[in-house]
């Protein structure tokens, strides 16, 4: 497989394997970010850093005392002999818990009006949790960025 089609199929992968995607920045020379909708907060830390430093040629060096270690690498060998590599960031930005009503349930019930046991729907609230986590990739060709994408991801935990 050569190096352009490898990194087509790792994007399509990362698309796929992201969740919602809330927002995208690419690079060209210098990295910018847009954020769709409302603006948070504030913006995440590592999305200010990237958006603000990282360019493409930086070396590898320079990143990693700007973001610290990625919480994973993948790597490959090049057409050209080279090396490409991924890293991968990963950080919580923001979360929220509260109970919602998820469904309903029939109770039994004593119904002293008319003097039996009648079937009524009974609300099921369950803690759901709202993660918002920034994914950062930074595509690394020979040791020298060659673009990044940084994206947020929203997981949604429900629990009894």
């Amino acid at each position: 497989m050569d190096f352009k089609s490898a990194l087509k199929v790792k994007g399509i992968l990362l698309l796929l394997g992201s969740g919602i995607l809330l927002t995208a920045c690419t690079t060209d020379d210098v990295a910018t970010s847009k954020q769709p909708g409302p603006a948070p907060a504030s913006k995440p830390v590592i999305e200010e850093k990237i958006s603000a430093t990282i360019v493409k040629g930086m070396p590898k060096d320079e990143v990693l005392s700007l973001l610290g270690e990625p919480y994973s690498i993948d790597s490959m060998k090049a057409s050209d002999g080279g090396r490409v590599e991924f890293w991968h960031y990963k950080r919580i930005v923001g979360q929220t818990e509260k109970f919602q009503v998820t469904g309903a349930e029939m109770v039994e019930v004593w119904s002293p009006s008319i003097g039996t046991f009648i079937m009524v729907p009974e609300e099921i609230e369950e803690l759901v949790t709202t993660t918002i986590s920034q994914l950062v990739e930074i595509i690394l060709h020979d040791d020298k960025v060659l673009t990044f994408t940084a994206d947020l991801q929203q997981d949604i935990d429900i629990r009894d």
